[in-house]
């Protein structure tokens, strides 16, 4: 399972990997974090994060070789992305300056 809260503290994702779906919680009660929807991703959801403005969310997908891009605001996906290898794995990364990118990398085994 990953986790990620957005940039301004009022929503928390988290993947749920065995189920192929991204968890979203309502924050206003940091207590008690209420689950308010499901968006379907690939397989294997993992090390989820939003992008800097927390406008999108990238869900990268270990089994489905995808990047799934999800609109924060009505949690709905956006596009999929698919790397360019199928012994290679993507994963989102954050640049220096604050913008959001993706590289793939060769799992070990």
């Amino acid at each position: 399972m990953g986790l990620a809260v957005s940039p301004d503290g009022k929503t928390m994702v988290a993947t749920a990997q065995l189920t192929g779906k991204l968890l979203v919680f309502d924050l206003a009660d940091p207590a008690k974090p209420k689950l308010t929807q499901r968006v379907a991703t690939g397989e294997w959801p993992w090390l989820v994060t939003f992008t800097p403005d927390g406008a999108e969310v990238w869900v990268p997908n270990q089994r489905s070789n995808t990047v799934t891009v999800i609109d924060a605001r009505r949690w709905n996906v956006i596009t999929t992305v698919t790397a360019n290898s199928p012994n290679r794995m993507a994963s989102p990364l954050r640049a220096m300056g604050g913008s959001s990118s993706w590289q793939t990398t060769t799992p070990t085994t």
